[in-house]
């Protein structure tokens, strides 16, 4: 199944560049609103992702870059919507669907 990055950035609703100046987006708080909702520690997402905790916390408090690719290992590993991720990434925890995803089973997820 092929995404269209036009259909993609409609489905996130993303602001025009244009009409918002100075907007901030805290990648690292809502990266780590995601692994709460997921109901993982840090080292059992590191784990998952095959870094380490350190990186996981370095995100989290940005001083790391998120990088894409542990963007798609967090979609593909907790079997999560990669538009999902996205959405709260990019807009927070009001993006989130629910509180507990209905694909991941805590007990799967430890290593």
């Amino acid at each position: 199944m092929q995404v269209r990055f036009a259909d993609f950035k409609k489905r996130l609703n993303l602001p025009n560049p244009l009409t918002i100046r100075h907007t901030m987006i805290d990648f690292g708080s809502n990266f780590r609103k995601l692994r709460e909702w997921t109901g993982l520690s840090q080292e059992t997402l590191a784990n998952i992702l095959s870094v380490s905790a350190s990186v996981i916390n370095r995100i989290e408090n940005n001083k790391r870059r998120l990088d894409i690719q542990i963007i798609y290992n967090m979609s593909a590993r907790l079997d999560l919507d990669i538009t999902v991720v996205m959405l709260v990434l990019i807009h927070g925890k009001d993006a989130l669907p629910g509180r507990n995803p209905s694909g991941v089973k805590k007990a799967s997820l430890v290593l």
